[in-house]
């Protein structure tokens, strides 16, 4: 018998093949006789079907048992696997949550360690700044050089809010004032006595600040003003000469 097997459709083919004809419906006696003829020759034929494909199917319902426990040995295996995981998933998620915490603690540490070796080297270079800052004005170019390094950790790393360095901020803008104020006087003092030697320790005071570029530009107009300041005295004291030459000759005297 097969999968598709319908008892309704293989009724009507058993009647129609069993060649009972009905007669007129208002012969009840007949057509309830040919029903029942019908109706053994069904019984008939599913006799015949099962005794002659029994082993068929008893072999099928052997199948379907079998398949059963299939299924059920398939669920236990389902199971046991499931319960396996939920237990390898507990047992790698827990050090994987402790890990995990571990290696924050150790970035956090870490941060610190890189925080506290900054701090420890502004501190030093402050120090050691403000000792250059009171040696002669030849060591300005030692301090300008501990004032840019101190400058270069301050905008690298993340010291604000510390109060040692806070306290520490006043004093370095006073000594960095201080430098300016001596690499300029050396300047200066160079183009009057015409010393090279106080030149090179002022314009070396600015290229340690990392502010060569805007010094120089500052020196060329000076420079370049002084020298318009100049031409213009000249040509109006010449100009004041030709107009009243016995009144400048006057002065003169």
């Amino acid at each position: 018998m097969e999968d598709s097997f319908e008892p309704t459709q293989y009724v009507g083919m058993i009647v129609q093949n069993s060649q009972v004809t009905f007669g007129p419906t208002n012969d009840i006696s007949s057509n309830i006789a040919k029903l029942n003829y019908s109706l053994e020759f069904i019984k008939k034929n599913l006799f015949e079907q099962v005794t002659n494909n029994y082993e068929n199917l008893l072999q099928q319902i052997d199948n379907v048992e079998l398949f059963e426990e299939m299924i059920k040995k398939m669920q236990n295996n389902l199971m046991e696997i499931f319960q396996t995981y939920e237990r390898l998933k507990l047992k790698i998620n827990i050090p994987y949550k402790e890990m995990e915490g571990h290696i924050t603690q150790l970035k956090n540490i870490q941060k610190a360690a890189e925080i506290l070796r900054h701090l420890i080297r502004f501190l030093y270079l402050v120090k050691r700044l403000e000792n250059q800052i009171k040696s002669e004005d030849r060591e300005v170019a030692k301090a300008a050089l501990s004032l840019n390094e101190i400058d270069i950790i301050l905008k690298e790393s993340d010291l604000s809010g510390i109060d040692i360095v806070d306290n520490e901020v006043e004093n370095i803008n006073n000594i960095r004032k201080q430098i300016i104020e001596k690499a300029d006087v050396l300047i200066e003092k160079s183009f009057q006595t015409q010393n090279q030697s106080d030149l090179a320790i002022g314009l070396q005071v600015y290229a340690n600040l990392d502010q060569m570029s805007e010094k120089i530009q500052s020196l060329y107009n000076t420079f370049i003003n002084d020298v318009k300041t100049k031409i213009y005295e000249i040509f109006n004291i010449s100009a004041l000469s030709k107009e009243n030459p016995s009144k400048s000759l006057g002065s003169l005297i």
